[in-house]
């Protein structure tokens, strides 16, 4: 399998999942984001500059990101700009 074919399929996957994701709450999102791209709480908290309770935190439902670190996050996964903000779920 060439690169081009792998990458085609990724970017497939990616959009089945912003897709299935859609309606879902912000915890999930960040859960199903997260595992997706293979990361640890402690990485994706590296990557975004918060530290890892945080990330517990807001996957567990307790609390939601901030919109700052919500698009911080929004632009780490590469994700369509309206994916945490044009929901009735934040």
């Amino acid at each position: 399998m060439t690169s081009e074919v792998k990458t085609s399929l990724i970017e497939i996957e990616i959009e089945e999942l912003i897709q299935e994701l859609k309606n879902y709450p912000v915890d999930l999102k960040l859960k199903r984001l997260r595992l997706f791209f293979g990361l640890t709480q402690v990485q994706l908290s590296k990557e975004i500059g918060c530290d890892r309770w945080g990330v517990s935190i807001w996957e567990s439902g307790k609390r939601v990101p901030s919109e700052r670190t919500l698009e911080k996050i929004r632009q780490y996964y590469r994700l369509p700009f309206d994916f945490f903000f044009d929901d009735k779920k934040v």
